[in-house]
């Protein structure tokens, strides 16, 4: 059976403006860059910030920017409750925020860092029995969302000059909710609270400040398959070595250790795993 062979292989990075669908993002991109393409990184339609999206073998790397922890800054107002976490979901409860000062956010933040469990906000992308709980949420059906395992690097919280009303800076894992986060953050401090505002500053070493506009994008921004991988290191294989590893076995590579970019004559062929002195092949796309 012959593989599919698609015209174009790479990467491009989108500035998702604020009411618009990941989906919608994606659509457009496709009207601008044709081809067979996948998005890693999915925002809320009231969310804004970066969006990667891969196109033909590239695709099959995309599950591999799910290994970069993501940053996020956004404006949560406490003392609000809002179904949906967010501004776009209707008011369902207020708070007393009188108690609310710098030193109890301080001692509060540090309960909130590092792996825990977090259960995902009722409208969310997840599913349940093949349909995504927003939309069940949405048609007055019950949501039952099981805890997932993250992890949250960094937390940073500010007062504005706008009443009860802060900053807030998260640097956090693949599966968090920013919003989710807000809400447990806001039960931890004694009152209820909902995110405002929300941009996604970097995935790993891509920063919003790389990407456009998806109507700013032509074929001239599709970046090589390796670009976003370009912070780990790079593995220089022997034909012999290549063939190896594309039939499923390892290499011998002493100084080699986690992720690694591979190539052969100079031309990017994939993504190894070093472990103890060997090299396997994580994923190796025919480009």
């Amino acid at each position: 059976m012959r593989r599919r062979q698609f015209s174009r292989h790479g990467f491009v990075y989108i500035h998702k403006r604020p009411s618009l669908t990941s989906r919608a993002v994606l659509d457009e991109l496709l009207k601008r860059i044709p081809g067979k393409a996948g998005l890693e990184g999915i925002l809320d339609p009231f969310a804004q910030g970066l969006l990667i999206a891969a196109y033909g073998a590239a695709t099959r790397l995309l599950s591999y920017l799910h290994l970069y922890p993501k940053e996020y800054e956004g404006e949560v107002v406490f003392g609000v409750d809002t179904d949906s976490g967010d501004p776009t979901g209707k008011v369902t409860g207020y708070g007393k925020t009188e108690h609310l000062d710098e030193n109890l956010i301080r001692k509060t933040i540090p309960c909130f860092l590092g792996e825990q469990e977090q259960k995902p906000p009722r409208f969310s992308n997840v599913k349940i029995g093949g349909k995504r709980a927003h939309v069940l949420s949405r048609s007055q059906q019950m949501v039952d969302l099981r805890p997932r395992r993250i992890f949250v690097h960094e937390l940073q919280l500010s007062r504005t000059t706008e009443k009860d009303v802060w900053t807030i800076y998260a640097k956090v894992s693949k599966g968090t909710y920013l919003r989710a986060l807000v809400r447990d953050f806001a039960q931890a401090l004694g009152t209820v609270g909902h995110l405002r505002r929300l941009i996604r500053t970097a995935i790993g070493p891509v920063k919003l400040s790389d990407a456009r506009f998806v109507e700013e994008i032509d074929e001239k921004n599709l970046l090589p398959a390796d670009a976003p991988f370009m912070s780990w290191p790079a593995l220089e294989l022997s034909q012999e070595e290549y063939l190896q590893l594309l039939k499923g076995g390892k290499i011998k590579r002493p100084s080699a250790s986690g992720m690694v970019r591979l190539y052969t004559g100079g031309v990017f062929v994939g993504l190894g795993r070093g472990q103890g002195n060997e090299v396997y092949p994580e994923r190796l796309p025919q480009f």
